[in-house]
């Protein structure tokens, strides 16, 4: 039998925040299901889709580093 996760578990289970997990569900990375008021999702196909999301940045890290600033 599949071991159901609500929400708050998938997203500790790894490592991410609740709206990551919500994100996933929307952009249909993830397939989840609603029992009375609880969103669950499979725990294997959480680790499925762990494995193939590619890991976004952070807002704000472009990747880049500044240029220092020249002071006189």
């Amino acid at each position: 039998m599949a071991q159901l996760l609500s929400i708050t578990q998938a997203a500790e289970r790894q490592g991410v925040g609740r709206m990551t997990i919500w994100s996933w569900l929307n952009r249909g990375l993830l397939r989840g299901e609603q029992i009375g008021h609880t969103w669950v999702v499979d725990a294997d196909d959480l680790e499925r889709a762990a494995r193939d999301i590619k890991p976004r940045r952070p807002r704000g890290v472009t990747g880049k580093e500044k240029a220092p600033s020249r002071t006189s």
